[in-house]
This record gives structure tokens, C-alpha cells and sequence, in this order.
């Protein structure tokens, strides 16, 4: 299963938790149903920046692919900045941006992704 197909399935599995549409998802995140259908399918890439507008309405902590855990955790705190048009990262350099860390080494990866998206409303008890 590729990493796309990893992070689609459990966007998917979630927002079925969730109870949600994919439309309601789309609306939500600023992106149209097609994507939503396309980011559960893994036929297309999430930007860091999709990935934690969807993983925040949906309640998602963590992410699981290829036998990483990557934990999502939003910060109200951070300022909301606009993504970059490309990444380029060096490794044996630690990255550091606004809301993020990200340090590679020919060993070992971390990556930290924190969502500067506002939080979600709060939904009442069933």
C-alpha cells in the first residue's frame, strides 16, 4: 500500500467515524468533493496544510503510514501562514517554520506538522 493510500484510508475510515459526507468535508476544508474523493482513493496528494484542515474536523491525532506515526496536534497559538509552492529540505539540517520542525538524517526522520487552521466548532453530545 503506498503512503497516499495509507493516509486515504484512514481520512476515509475517520470522517465515516465522524459521520460526515465527503461533501460536508470538502466544504470544510475549502476543497471541492472530487478531491476529498480522490484523497481517500490515494490517487492524489495532500499538501501538509489539506492534510491538517481534514485531520483537525475530523478529530484525527495521528496519521499511520509504512510504520511511522505522525501525530497532529492543533495549535491555536500559531498564526496561520500561507504554504509554500515547493519544499526543498537538505538533509543532516534540522527545518525549522512557522508551526513545524522538520529534521532529517540519513538514519532518521521526524517530522512535526501542526495545524494552523481554526479549531472546529464544538458539536453537542448524541
Amino acid at each position: 500500500m503506498t503512503w497516499k493510500n495509507a493516509v486515504g484510508q484512514q481520512i476515509r475510515e475517520a470522517r465515516e467515524r465522524a459521520g460526515l459526507s465527503q461533501q460536508h468535508l470538502a466544504k470544510v476544508v475549502g476543497k471541492s468533493r472530487q478531491m476529498i474523493i480522490q484523497y481517500e482513493a490515494g490517487s492524489a496528494t495532500l499538501s501538509p496544510d489539506t492534510l491538517g484542515k481534514i485531520a483537525v474536523e475530523l478529530g484525527m491525532t495521528e496519521v499511520n503510514v509504512n510504520g511511522y506515526r505522525f501525530s497532529i496536534e492543533h495549535r491555536a497559538d500559531q498564526e496561520s501562514v500561507q504554504p509554500s509552492e515547493q519544499l526543498t529540505l537538505d538533509f543532516n539540517k534540522e527545518h525549522v517554520f512557522p508551526g513545524g520542525v522538520i529534521r532529517i538524517t540519513a538514519t532518521k526522520m521526524t517530522i512535526t506538522i501542526t495545524a494552523t487552521a481554526p479549531a472546529p466548532p464544538l458539536r453537542p453530545a448524541a
